[in-house]
């Protein structure tokens, strides 16, 4: 039988790094295409139930999720692991007690790399994020912040999606 490595033999390495934007992109509008998110962060758990639905078509994906830092020093290597549900399995794993987030994610270039941006509702209004993946440590280690980047927020664990579920804009900014 083959041992799994530290993260399991179905995780992979998740490399990030997360910015605060002052507003979101002027070509950002309600009418371009994005995704709108809405997360479910299970009481007790490091799960992340997810629905996200395309602004265009309407198509919905549905999926529990399990992140976590290898490192709790190190928000930006965070171990993932993703499973595809159907509607029903997905209503079931609704009525487990939640945090809700809620957010609409847009894509946007930037020197041919692809960064996505989250514009929160709810509690979180006025809250803009961007994040992008990286394929290396070296690429993460070596990205210079966007120049539309108010502050990296990477190492903050106030900005992780486990505990903006359970923050306001007033928190995050007293």
């Amino acid at each position: 039988m083959r041992r799994a490595g530290p993260i399991g033999r179905y995780a992979h390495i998740e490399r990030e790094r997360r910015f605060l934007l002052a507003e979101a992109p002027s070509e950002l509008t309600p009418d371009a295409p994005h995704w709108a998110i809405y997360d479910r962060y299970i009481h007790g758990t490091r799960f992340r139930l997810r629905r996200v639905v395309a602004s265009e078509s309407g198509e919905a994906i549905r999926k529990l999720t399990q992140k976590y830092p290898l490192d709790p020093a190190d928000l930006a290597r965070i171990a993932i692991t993703n499973t595809y549900l159907t509607e029903h399995e997905y209503e079931t794993f609704r009525q487990l007690a939640a945090d809700e987030l809620r957010k609409d994610r847009y894509t946007l270039l930037l020197d041919g790399r692809k960064y996505a941006v989250d514009i929160f509702g709810g509690p979180l209004s006025g809250l803009v994020l961007a994040e992008i993946e990286l394929d290396s440590d070296e690429e993460l280690a070596s990205l210079a912040p966007p120049p539309w980047a108010r502050d990296e927020v990477t190492g903050d664990p106030r900005f992780t999606g486990g505990a903006l579920c359970r923050a306001s804009y007033e928190d995050l900014f007293r």
